[in-house]
């Protein structure tokens, strides 16, 4: 049984509410980006494009990377410790894992941490993950 949405299965009005929260956190970041900017310890770049999580049932060693339950979510911004999310799912496992487009031939894993969670309109949840370790698989 699917627990998460994939974001090629969004709906019409789901695309159309992504597109508003997607605006509002924008505005969020660059209010943010004023006031923290000094305080972060990694520069942050904007950063629109799809990603694959995988969402284990509980935190799994690397090789059982493929046995979560994959997913395909919108990535916002991007720093080098970390990644912001966007999906209309719950997620509530800190533990993930996360695969990013990186051109390499083989698939670059990263073991991540959910540090942040917030509600975006009432239909989106935005994730602030950390990376903990890259995992080339």
């Amino acid at each position: 049984m699917k627990r998460f949405t994939d974001y090629y299965q969004y709906s019409p009005q789901q695309k159309h509410l992504l597109s508003k929260a997607l605006n509002i956190l924008a505005l969020v970041e660059e209010r943010a980006k004023r006031i923290y900017a000094d305080q972060r310890a990694h520069k942050r770049i904007d950063y629109r494009g799809l990603i694959v999580i995988s969402v284990p049932e509980g935190f799994s060693k690397a090789i059982e990377i493929y046995s979560g339950e994959m997913v395909t979510v919108l990535g916002r911004s991007l720093s080098q410790s970390g990644i912001s999310l966007v999906c209309p799912d719950v997620i509530p496992q800190e533990e993930i894992f996360i695969k990013l487009p990186l051109n390499s031939p083989i698939h670059t894993w990263f073991s991540s941490r959910i540090v942040r969670r917030r509600k975006v309109l009432d239909d989106f949840w935005e994730y602030g993950v950390q990376f903990l370790a890259r995992i080339d698989v």
